[in-house]
């Protein structure tokens, strides 16, 4: 019995990790996130994983909408993902997102704003920035997460901001709520 209690934390934890990432063939859908041109085909890939997705984001679900940023975020964080990559993902997903972001539903606009942040690149960054004043707590606090996400993304892959962009991020945070 003693040795079932020492192995629960484990296989809750495995269990966790199992469960909480796309299945491997969902993932095989996608091109690969480390090419530098992204054909229209491969376009439409993207664009075939990102969009059911976001649909599940706006659908008032809290489970699925977390399984659906989640999945919208494990490309977005491999090794090695490039700047073709997000702008791509970027295509697929910015005006959708942004509409997500405005949402006056708190979790949803969360969620938008998380992933938005990982897509880390100048659009993105702008709409992540407008939240950062926004009237409701949570959602000021999600979108410097967002911020903070595209600071990680800048420091450890490929981002697709123009580096000018990043001092304004940090002058923007800098600054006083008005």
């Amino acid at each position: 019995m003693r040795r079932i209690t020492r192995l629960f934390p484990v296989l809750l934890t495995l269990a966790a990790c199992v469960f909480s990432t796309p299945a491997f063939g969902q993932l095989e859908s996608l091109p690969p996130t480390d090419k530098t041109v992204y054909s229209d085909a491969d376009k439409q890939q993207i664009n075939a994983y990102v969009t059911p997705r976001l649909g599940s984001i706006g659908n008032g679900e809290t489970a699925a909408r977390e399984r659906a940023r989640r999945e919208l975020l494990v490309p977005l964080r491999r090794p090695g993902v490039s700047v073709a990559f997000r702008r791509a993902f970027r295509e697929s997903s910015i005006s959708t997102l942004t509409e997500l972001a405005s949402s006056t539903d708190d979790a949803v606009a969360i969620n938008a704003l998380l992933v938005l942040g990982e897509v880390a690149d100048d659009p993105s960054r702008q709409v992540v920035q407008r939240y950062t004043a926004d009237d409701r707590v949570a959602v000021r606090y999600a979108a410097i997460a967002a911020m903070t996400a595209t600071f990680r993304s800048i420091d450890v892959a490929s981002p697709a901001i123009d580096p000018g962009r990043v001092g304004e991020m940090v002058r923007h945070l800098a600054e006083p709520p008005a």
